[in-house]
């Protein structure tokens, strides 16, 4: 294994000490988060438009501060801080949402959570995914499984006539004969790795990057499914530029191809990934 933590405090019991170590740190992560809204929080608006708080800062430092505590030589890329000028350098980076979802997080809601990836050279190798208030606690190893709250979970075996497809975004929703109503991206292809339906469809926004979904590049293969591209690309992270392909496509794999050409046959051939 290439981890290589300082896991002399970490317990060897349950998970493997690195996801242990991942488990505790974004659950406190998620307590931290809590514990600024009910404190009260700064709120500004940053460049693209999108509003920051106060725990998405502090939650951004935590999990920064940790991951430079345990792996001081690996490359760290988070939505809050500037793009690191080594990262491309790095074999191994990761890749930190600190709060996914702020503007539910600001209004109240439940549909917010904390995100992590650790990438080697590009490909997702660990995962995790943390929603503090829905109880929720994704890891995922590449090449190893996907758990939800300890149990390991996998994509559905649903036959593709009886398959169910989540759209998220416009323009697209009726590309597929059965629907299954979703809200949040993050949440969305938690539920596809649990099996609950079989195609996640995301037109992802221009504010979205690496952060919203290189912890899914790892979750959705460790449960047996497939995520790519619009065109069919495998998803690869730490790129030059952390901008999103348009469409993100996740599903349990039997249905993926016959998913890709439904939504090429509904959109026009603009707002497709570049060759």
């Amino acid at each position: 294994m290439w981890y290589k933590l300082n896991t002399e405090h970490i317990t060897q019991e349950g998970y493997h000490p690195v996801q242990e170590w991942i488990k505790d740190r974004i659950i406190e992560a998620g307590q931290l988060a809590i514990a600024h809204r009910q404190d009260g929080l700064r709120i500004s608006t940053k460049t693209d438009g999108t509003p920051v708080t106060s725990a998405d800062l502090a939650v951004d430092t935590f999990l920064y501060d940790a991951i430079r505590t345990e792996c001081p030589d690996d490359g760290i890329l988070t939505e809050e801080r500037p793009d690191p000028s080594n990262r491309l350098d790095k074999r191994r980076v990761w890749i930190v949402d600190p709060i996914d979802g702020t503007s539910s997080y600001l209004a109240g809601t439940d549909l917010w959570g904390i995100l992590l990836a650790c990438c080697e050279d590009g490909v997702p190798a660990l995962a995790a995914a943390h929603f503090p208030e829905l109880g929720l606690t994704l890891l995922a190893e590449a090449g190893g499984s996907c758990d939800l709250n300890g149990r390991t979970v996998r994509v559905s075996q649903t036959p593709i006539e009886r398959s169910r497809v989540t759209c998220l975004g416009n323009g697209f929703k009726d590309i597929w004969p059965r629907q299954h109503p979703g809200r949040f991206p993050a949440l969305e292809l938690v539920r596809l790795a649990a099996g609950e339906f079989e195609g996640v469809v995301i037109r992802a926004g221009n504010n979205c990057g690496e952060h919203d979904y290189a912890w899914a590049g790892c979750a959705i293969e460790a449960a047996g499914g497939v995520i790519t591209d619009e065109t069919g690309a495998s998803l690869r992270f730490n790129r030059p530029n952390r901008a999103m392909p348009p469409f993100i496509v996740a599903s349990n794999g039997r249905i993926h191809e016959a998913l890709l050409q439904a939504l090429a046959a509904a959109l026009p051939r603009s707002t497709t990934s570049s060759p």
